[in-house]
């Protein structure tokens, strides 16, 4: 028996076909503006110099485990990063302790209530997506039949989710016609909401939008989780991007007050540039300690039968760089100038776009790596075909995709393509 011969070709992830196409296309003067990661002002991914600092620390430690076969002499300023529990071996399924224990702290600061009462655990997990993907089964395990997605999200939200046995419904967001967010419309979509469902909310620097709800709006939305019975679900890939680390963690805090239960997502990917590391996390907010670590011991199990353990070295690099005074500091300015450059191009590209005729005043008004531009799919597929000029079909662009030897050429394909 042939057993492959009726197989078809399965479908690219869109934005990784986007960027392979990218790459083959010959001309030089050609823009990526889709894939999210973060480039500085020459067009090139960067690390962080923290990031490198406690990558150089782990190298040494394990090369100089031989002694009789040294690679390089002690820094002993490099020693002194690396805890002595990490190890080339396997982890178990709930990750790296050291590294659990800085992120969460990242989000959820000792002096919150919610962790004076011990009510959040956190488990490693293979990127913000791998998280997404434990959390989606033992949402299905807890017998929710559907989880409420904001339009537009992220497009693997819908297949991650689906895959897992549950329903993808909508919540109104964003208003093509205004540009802006359409709060009214969320509260009315959420009135739909029953104890038997989830919602997925992202807690800062939405993608694709770059809308977030302000504080008021946040509390509205989560009064109203909880005044239907209904599962948050938050996921948070951009911590630092939008306005400063705390200021985008104000959402998880507030949950943390709010509801009595909830899950979170967060990704290591973008804010500590770990992208091929996939390193993220799943945190829990429950009654008390003991229902935490029982909802742990769950996704603990599908994360076993997933894939064993997750990764070491990208937990050990997060959980220098989080936990030493020094490169925390470090990392932290770095990002500060991070946000900084995105704001600026923000404000760069609408008032190049002003000059040329166009009302684009709307991208300063979001936050994080992501603008939605109002670009057709027809209108994207003329600027990568005319103009090689690369972006998501649904007109979200990378910000940092833009630099002072592109915005000009850039903002004239723009011009071009809306004139028509």
């Amino acid at each position: 028996m042939d057993f492959f011969s009726n197989l078809t070709l399965a479908a690219d992830d869109p934005i990784l076909a986007l960027v392979q196409q990218y790459h083959q296309d010959p001309r030089e003067n050609k823009v990526d503006l889709s894939v999210g990661v973060y480039y500085n002002p020459e067009g090139k991914l960067e690390n962080f110099k923290a990031v490198d600092t406690a990558q150089q620390a782990l190298a040494q430690y394990f090369y100089s485990l031989p002694t009789e076969a040294k690679l390089a002499p002690i820094d002993n300023h490099l020693a002194d990063l690396v805890a002595k529990d990490v190890s080339e071996s396997y982890l178990p399924a709930t990750g790296y302790v050291g590294f659990n224990n800085a992120v969460r702290n990242l989000l959820f600061p000792e002096d919150l209530q919610a962790r004076k009462d011990d009510r959040i655990q956190t488990l490693e997990s293979v990127a913000g997506s791998g998280g997404l993907r434990l959390v989606a089964d033992f949402l299905h395990q807890l017998g929710l039949k559907r989880i409420f997605i904001s339009n537009p999200t992220w497009g693997n939200h819908f297949a991650i989710f689906g895959a897992s046995g549950l329903e993808t419904p909508t919540y109104a967001y964003y208003n093509p016609q205004t540009k802006e967010l359409d709060f009214q419309a969320t509260l009315a979509d959420l009135e739909a909401l029953t104890p038997k469902d989830a919602v997925l909310l992202q807690a800062a620097c939405h993608n694709p939008t770059g809308y977030d709800f302000d504080h008021q709006q946040w509390e509205q939305v989560l009064t109203k989780i909880k005044e239907k019975g209904a599962l948050a679900v938050f996921d948070f890939a951009y911590q630092g991007f939008g306005d400063g680390i705390d200021e985008d963690a104000y959402s998880v805090r507030l949950a943390t007050q709010i509801l009595d239960q909830a899950l979170f997502v967060s990704s290591c990917s973008k804010n500590l540039g770990l992208y091929g590391d996939r390193i993220g996390a799943v945190h829990v907010l429950a009654k008390d300690q003991a229902q935490a670590k029982l909802v742990v011991s769950n996704l603990q199990a599908y994360a076993n039968n997933y894939y064993v353990a997750p990764g070491n070295n990208g937990a050990y690099v997060a959980a220098i760089v989080l936990s030493n005074p020094e490169l925390r500091a470090s990392w932290e300015q770095e990002l500060t100038a991070v946000r900084a450059r995105i704001k600026d191009l923000r404000q760069k590209l609408a008032s190049a776009l002003k000059e040329r005729g166009f009302d684009f005043d709307f991208v300063t008004k979001q936050k994080g790596m992501f603008s939605y531009t109002g670009f057709t799919p027809e209108q994207c597929q003329e600027l990568k075909e005319k103009y090689a000029i690369y972006m998501v079909t649904n007109g979200r662009i990378n910000i940092v995709g833009l630099n002072e030897h592109n915005l000009a050429y850039v903002a004239d394909s723009f011009a071009a393509v809306l004139s028509k």
